[in-house]
């Protein structure tokens, strides 16, 4: 086969795996990614090749096969640094950050994401550093470290901000709804998840808003103010029907204690 036969042959298995990613049909992408794979190694051990670890490795984090998404990132770490690809090892680390954080396994998220957070300040990342921070705040978050998940998630908001990001702003008014809430400050989460409700519908972003009126309902429910509460689970709750089955039934949930009230 020549080398633009070779090229066409890469593209083409390429292109599959990653509409099959998109798809959702993960053992189809995988077996693309596999063919990639063997290609990639015909060729010598190089980027390539560790690109497709990686995202073999993203595949198996979406099948919820955390170990062997390990594994594969692990891989793709060790060929980057191997070829002093510095711009992918900070990928790397806070990719492998990832899987540890889907693994519940926080402390170590932090550490890959430490490792990843000192060698993106030589590359000066603006949009990526933004979200290794928000990364770093939602490990530290749920260990309950409440002021180290703040300082990070407000270093992202800073930078999402600089860049004017809309989406990104919005995620992380969200996530500050969210911390707030945890912490007992109903007040300042209630102006948060207004700010991003504001912004996702602005966005026209009908599940992000769904989600962030079932957390106002639910200030709301907590506070016994029963009309607004009610107010904002119905204007969610046929969204979440269809996308989040656990939110509409805990919505179902306060509905039945609310009648009894």
């Amino acid at each position: 086969m020549t080398d633009k036969q070779n090229d066409k042959s890469y593209k083409m298995l390429n292109q599959l795996a990653s509409a099959y990613i998109d798809k959702g049909d993960f053992d189809k992408a995988l077996k693309y990614l596999h063919r990639l794979l063997e290609e990639a190694k015909e060729q010598g051990e190089g980027l390539n090749q560790s690109h497709i670890y990686n995202s073999i490795g993203y595949v198996y984090l979406k099948k919820k096969d955390y170990e062997t998404s390990l594994k594969f990132r692990e891989k793709s770490l060790s060929l980057r640094e191997k070829l002093r690809a510095a711009s992918y090892v900070f990928e790397s680390y806070n990719d492998i950050g990832v899987v540890y954080h889907s693994m519940g396994r926080y402390n170590k998220a932090i550490e890959h994401y430490n490792k990843c957070n000192s060698l993106m300040d030589k590359n000066n990342s603006g949009y990526e550093q933004g979200i290794l921070y928000s990364n770093i705040a939602s490990s530290y978050y749920h260990l309950k470290n409440w002021d180290e998940s703040k300082s990070y998630f407000l270093k992202a908001q800073e930078i999402f901000n600089s860049l004017q990001d809309p989406e990104k702003q919005c995620e992380i008014e969200y996530n500050l709804g969210i911390l707030n809430y945890s912490m007992g400050n109903k007040t300042d989460s209630l102006k948060h998840f207004e700010k991003s409700l504001f912004g996702f519908q602005s966005l026209k972003d009908k599940s992000k808003s769904a989600l962030t009126e079932k957390q106002i309902g639910d200030i709301y429910f907590d506070d016994n103010k029963t009309e607004k509460a009610i107010e904002y689970y119905q204007k969610c709750i046929r969204i979440l029907e269809r996308e989040d089955i656990y939110n509409y039934y805990d919505i179902q949930l306060k509905f039945s204690k609310l009648k009894k009230t």
